[in-house]
């Protein structure tokens, strides 16, 4: 199938899509480079409440990928440690509560530094101070009843990425009552310092797959690309498409997981902080760019930002790159693919 640089028909009906999801499947796993290093070592450890990170590497010894994955695995744990928001003890619960500390942990500083840059570049669609709206649309999913417009005010009201800012490593907080929630960019965070493990220890290539955020590196000359799978989007375990790419990090955000039903009706879980309304059209943004942070917190974002501001935006930006799957407005749905893409995605044809 020839792909174009916009838009095309997908190759079967997807009246019925429903969700497409990325999934960390390396096909024909390449020899790494340099001496000694044909065999890939691959590891699988759990956080976050059991969220699954699978690990590879090439071009290490066993005791040194094996003492890498354990010191991905304490990394992981004390990151989670300091910016979960739901544990009571971590450095984020303490600032949601009102109590700024004199000094921060550079891992949050820079984080929020990132997130305003994000914010800034989309026009806030991505937003770590979306939390109160998120309680609230649970909220409701729980009561069985649709937001109210006070309801969505008094929320809104304590959402303003503005109003976070870091100068010279001093985090300002310039509105009472925000809360910080790095759920949208720390999984993206978190491959990137596991693949920096990886390669401080040696690794001449490495994947890493953390719930499906993907963050990938391998020493030039570039060997041969790294293949992902995107999954079926009827849910099945085959292909819909693959996706080739040298280095980077890949991240989708999608309708298919997470979502709210209230009467009936089923809502996005990913809300668009501009309404606080659930994001409505959109099925799947995967997108690449050139780490996992940016690639977690803009998949949001162009979610967010929707089939024609989420296009015109990844077009705009030479360092990104995305797949969207979308609703058209005639009932159907259509996939895009950024120009930068067109000879890395192959469709899989269902039989």
């Amino acid at each position: 199938m020839q792909l174009s640089s916009s838009t095309f028909p997908a190759p079967i009906s997807y009246h019925h899509l429903m969700r497409l999801m990325l999934i960390a499947i390396v096909f024909a796993l390449f020899p790494a480079l340099g001496q000694g290093a044909t065999d890939q070592h691959s590891a699988t450890i759990e956080a976050m409440g059991g969220i699954p990170i699978n690990i590879s590497a090439w071009g290490m010894t066993t005791q040194e990928f094996d003492s890498s994955v354990e010191a991905i695995s304490q990394r992981i744990e004390y990151l989670e440690s300091i910016l979960s928001p739901y544990r009571p003890d971590s450095a984020v619960a303490a600032l949601n509560r009102g109590e700024i500390p004199d000094q921060l942990a550079p891992e949050i500083t820079r984080l929020v530094d990132v997130a305003r840059h994000v914010s800034d570049e989309t026009a806030g669609t991505f937003d770590i101070t979306v939390m109160p709206l998120v309680q609230l649309w649970k909220r409701c999913k729980e009561a069985g009843r649709l937001p109210t417009s006070t309801d969505l005010s008094e929320a809104a009201s304590r959402t303003n990425w503005t109003a976070i800012t870091v100068e010279e490593g001093v985090l300002r907080i310039e509105q009472e009552g925000l809360m910080l929630d790095f759920g949208g960019i720390a999984k993206g965070y978190f491959a990137d310092e596991a693949v920096a493990l990886l390669r401080s220890a040696g690794a001449t290539r490495c994947l890493v797959d953390v719930g499906g955020d993907i963050a990938t590196w391998q020493a030039l000359p570039i060997a041969k690309p790294f293949r992902i799978g995107i999954r079926d989007p009827f849910g099945s375990s085959s292909i819909f498409a693959t996706l080739s790419i040298d280095e980077g990090a890949v991240v989708t955000s999608g309708d298919y997981e997470r979502f709210y039903t209230i009467e009936g009706k089923q809502y996005c879980h990913i809300i668009d902080p501009r309404t606080g309304w659930p994001v409505e059209g959109m099925h799947s943004v995967t997108l690449l760019a050139p780490t996992g942070v940016e690639a977690d917190a803009l998949a949001t974002a162009v979610f967010v930002l929707g089939a024609t501001g989420g296009r015109d935006f990844v077009e705009t930006h030479p360092s990104v790159e995305a797949i969207i799957v979308s609703d058209k407005s005639d009932g159907g749905v259509e996939v895009y693919i950024s120009p930068g893409l067109i000879d890395a995605v192959q469709l899989v044809t269902p039989d």
